[in-house]
């Protein structure tokens, strides 16, 4: 869904106005404004695991090795991926191998040559010297999160996956700002709420099916 469509609909939630608000009003550049902080909150929001962000924001991208040993991500790494595996390697011989994810600390005293470390972001990762040489020509195939991007255009789209969610909130913000409408206030964020509920409840069920009756990651 496009910022104009919710912020329209929006709108005319909180004030019962059948008119559409003008893209010239101060206004409208305050919702879209609001619009970005409820984006940036649904991103960043809380879920099952550390780290974890919602499954439609994983991507998945390869890189050819060199003879570097680190090498920069499009995103955040994706520690415990829903809809793609987790960083694999596959070497010249065509074989592939997955490489342990460890501490900054292990990885420097570790003689493993099989692991990686990856910056505090998760954009940047780290190999040893010896796995390198042995695996130049081969690819790195990794999971990884979207960044979030400011929206600013009227016709730029919200990643958000159920839009209604931001509906809801920026409907309750326009009423709680109006005298007349702020009752509405209280019923708008159930609404919300109801949303994201709905919304974690999906998450938590793929999180469930990926793993074994033991709760271990498949």
């Amino acid at each position: 869904m496009q910022i104009d469509k919710i912020i329209q609909k929006a709108y005319k939630m909180a004030t019962g106005d059948d008119e559409s608000i003008s893209r010239s009003e101060p206004s409208y550049s305050k919702y879209v404004s609001i619009l970005n902080d409820l984006q940036r909150d649904w991103y960043e929001e809380s879920l099952v695991l550390p780290n974890e962000r919602w499954a439609s924001l994983e991507r998945e991208e390869t890189i050819i090795i060199s003879s570097d040993t680190q090498y920069d991500l499009d995103g955040e790494l994706v520690l415990h991926p829903l809809s793609y595996s987790p960083l694999s390697v596959t070497l010249p011989s065509g074989n592939t191998v997955m490489p342990k994810l460890v501490s900054a600390a292990e990885f420097i005293r570790s003689n493993n040559k099989n692991i990686f470390t990856a910056s505090s972001d998760g954009k940047i990762i780290n190999f040893k010297k010896e796995f390198i040489d042995s695996a130049i020509g081969g690819r790195i195939t990794y999971p990884y999160y979207v960044n979030l991007e400011e929206i600013s255009n009227d016709d730029d789209n919200i990643i958000v996956d159920n839009p209604n969610w931001l509906v809801y909130m920026l409907a309750a913000e326009i009423a709680r700002s109006d005298i007349v409408q702020a009752g509405q206030y209280g019923n708008l964020i159930a609404l919300a709420q109801n949303s994201m509920t709905s919304m974690k409840n999906r998450q938590r069920g793929l999180r469930i099916a990926n793993m074994d009756p033991w709760r271990n990651k498949r």
